[in-house]
């Protein structure tokens, strides 16, 4: 018995592979996108993960410092003369009386 097949049946044969194909070649590029979105992912965790802790450290080290300026500002306002004990003074007086330009200028 021979196959016999008309030109019809080879033109649908081709269309199906040619879909087949294409379908095969898009689920592989999907599947490698998604592998390679899920390692940027993970990466861009890791870098972030370092950078909290980095910015949680130098948030404690700011607190430390912050409070080691409110000791120092605590032991100079300890050293600083009271406004309010020392005497008033009186205006500084004039040293020169100001002088007058002469007229036939």
């Amino acid at each position: 018995m021979r196959f016999r097949f008309t030109i019809r049946d080879l033109l649908w044969l081709t269309a199906v592979v040619a879909l087949a194909v294409g379908w095969w070649v898009d689920r592989r590029n999907v599947a490698s996108n998604l592998a390679a979105r899920d390692k940027y992912a993970a990466e861009l965790s890791q870098q972030w993960t370092a950078e909290l802790r980095g910015s949680k450290y130098r948030e404690a080290e700011l607190q430390r410092q912050i409070e080691s300026y409110k000791e120092f500002e605590k032991i100079i306002d300890r050293k600083k003369p009271r406004i309010d004990n020392m005497p008033i003074l009186a205006p500084p007086t004039m040293i020169h009386a100001p002088t007058k330009e002469p007229a036939g200028r």
